[in-house]
């Protein structure tokens, strides 16, 4: 007899979905997407996905930012996760000058996965120049400060959700964002705006 698949969802929370933790276990879980900006720290966008890849959620954060602030960044920091040739290529396409996007290199067999094949498109040959020059190298060490903003909402009691369904874990994201941009706000003594 055929053993039965467990199932891949939650029976507390049918939105949510299995996802691999950092501790190497499964849980029902939600994938948080959070943009910031780097220089004063504030949180721009937040989304909470029922996906485990960050792969394809540029364009949905991209459109977020564009309807709160009127306007698009010039330059776009994100890990490994976001490093599919389409978003990338989004990038590359939005407005006349597009936005620079500085993700890491896939790595692959023997190195880094980008050998020079010919039906690569200009975005992604200018992304790999980039991130293979020093001035790639520095802009992208900022990345990490997205982690301050992880750690910051892990102390305020995000580790655990005690609400059900993708609505209200993204009005809990949206408030630990907003009580992050306070503090920023109260640090700095500026805003996103200025």
């Amino acid at each position: 007899m055929e053993k039965q698949k467990e199932p891949r969802t939650s029976l507390t929370d049918p939105e949510a979905r299995i996802i691999k933790m950092s501790d190497g276990g499964y849980r029902p879980a939600y994938n948080f997407q959070i943009a910031m900006e780097t220089r004063c720290g504030a949180v721009v966008g937040v989304e909470p996905t029922n996906e485990s890849s960050d792969k394809h959620r540029i364009a949905p954060m991209l459109a977020q930012i564009r309807r709160r602030f009127g306007r698009t960044p010039l330059r776009w920091l994100a890990d490994a996760g976001f490093s599919a040739s389409q978003d990338i290529e989004h990038l590359a396409a939005v407005d006349e000058a597009g936005i620079e996007a500085f993700v890491p290199l896939p790595a692959g067999r023997g190195g880094p996965a980008y050998s020079r094949q010919p039906r690569v498109g200009p975005a992604i040959v200018a992304w790999r120049e980039r991130m293979e020059s020093e001035r790639g190298k520095a802009i992208y060490k900022r990345r990490s400060l997205i982690e301050w903003v992880n750690a910051g909402m892990r102390n305020r009691g995000l580790t655990l959700l005690t609400v059900r369904g993708k609505r209200k874990v993204g009005a809990v994201l949206l408030w630990q964002a907003l009580a992050h941009n306070f503090l920023c706000l109260r640090r700095t003594g500026t805003s996103i705006a200025a």
